[in-house]
């Protein structure tokens, strides 16, 4: 989540609301918003309970107690996609590198219109396309079988070859 907000630079006193807005712009396609709205919103106050010291699953008693685990897991899982991809799209581009570099660059980026910020970040990950799943390695990590079909090879796909490095799914490799 911090890695997000770094990318994100939102005002003070604004940092929920300006997380999930501008998140939406690159963590799924226009048609898939809402419910990446929806993922982002919930991250994000899980987040903050966890920093404020509030019972972990506070954000999420609109799930049933023996769900809550999952869904917290799942929302992890969305977030560390998204930060993970976010970060080799601006390493390895360097038309959207240029926006990252300072503090001004980051401001003026997010002043852009919508749309601006759309073709320039692109779908970096689709949140959405990342299901809840109930199978776990010994590490507590989501079982890549759980993942939707194809998920994994386009990850893989979509980032080999930059720059003469190539990256893997949730982790990078010189």
């Amino acid at each position: 989540m911090r890695a997000l907000e770094a990318l994100i630079y939102p005002a003070i006193g604004k940092t929920e609301k300006q997380f999930i807005h501008r998140c939406s712009l690159f963590a799924a396609p226009s048609t898939g918003k809402d419910a990446a709205r929806q993922a982002l919103e919930e991250a994000y106050k899980m987040r903050c309970d966890v920093e404020h010291v509030h019972p972990w699953d506070r954000s999420l008693t609109q799930y049933a107690v023996s769900e809550r685990e999952d869904i917290a897991y799942w929302r992890t899982r969305q977030m560390e996609s998204l930060a993970c991809l976010a970060y080799a799209k601006i390493f390895a581009d360097s038309a959207v590198q240029r926006h990252f570099h300072t503090d001004a660059a980051l401001d003026q980026f997010w002043r852009k219109p919508e749309h601006e910020i759309r073709t320039a970040l692109g779908c970096v990950c689709d949140i959405t396309q990342l299901k809840l799943v109930k199978n776990y390695d010994s590490w507590g990590r989501a079982v890549f079988s759980e993942w939707p079909t194809g998920w994994r090879e386009s990850l893989q796909r979509r980032n080999e070859g930059h720059a003469g490095e190539t990256f893997h799914t949730m982790g990078f490799t010189a």
